[in-house]
């Protein structure tokens, strides 16, 4: 499993994924230079190049960072049988390393097409259902951001001569804003309050008894 955290001052380590797409065995000449006159190419011994790969992700991953997936490099294999998905986490923002820290998993897979590279018409039922794929996990750690401070109270505002007044329920959620060691956190948004029925008159209780 590889792991990482977002970035902090410097940005978070990137994660690599390669998968080699790579011919094991070494067929004979004739096999090798005459298929294409049975519909079929058979590659050489070792790395085939121009392999279409499909990557198979989560949503999760997207939202804790940038997937990063060339043409040349990602959606096919490169010279040397190599395709690479790299993905890049996200920055948290000052001050760094603050909050709860949590952290999310999961799995990548890279389906090699291997048999449409070599113009197997029929191939492309096999490479279904017999994939030849790879499976990567990772887990990417946080700290969780932004920070918010939420405040829920409720509120009696009475006249002081007869007891009477009303009851308010107040709520609200302010997004804290780092301003810096001599400021602190810093936030504001608006108050919310739901008024409820008038209260009283109560009795007020006799001072002069």
């Amino acid at each position: 499993m590889k792991g990482i955290h977002y970035g902090h001052e410097q940005p978070g380590k990137e994660l690599h994924f390669r998968t080699l797409v790579n011919m094991r065995d070494q067929l004979p000449d004739t096999v090798v230079k005459c298929g294409w006159m049975l519909g079929v190419e058979f590659p050489k011994k070792g790395p085939i190049k121009d392999v279409t790969m499909l990557w198979i992700y989560g949503p999760e991953l997207e939202e804790h960072g940038e997937v990063v997936c060339d043409k040349s490099t990602c959606r096919k294999t490169g010279p040397d049988g190599i395709a690479t998905l790299v993905f890049k986490p996200k920055n948290e923002v000052p001050p760094y390393g603050v909050g709860g820290e949590y952290n999310v998993g999961g799995g990548i897979v890279a389906n090699a097409f291997y048999l449409s590279r070599h113009r197997n018409v029929l191939g492309w039922v096999n490479q279904i259902i017999t994939p030849k794929t790879a499976t990567f996990w990772y887990q990417i750690n946080f700290h969780l951001q932004p920070y918010e401070l939420e405040f829920d109270s409720e509120i009696k505002l009475m006249n002081s001569l007869d007891n009477a007044g009303h009851l308010y329920h107040v709520k609200t959620k302010v997004p804290l804003v780092f301003g810096g060691p001599n400021i602190g956190f810093k936030g504001q948004a608006p108050l919310e309050y739901v008024k409820f029925d008038w209260i009283g008159p109560q009795p007020v209780p006799c001072t002069m008894c």
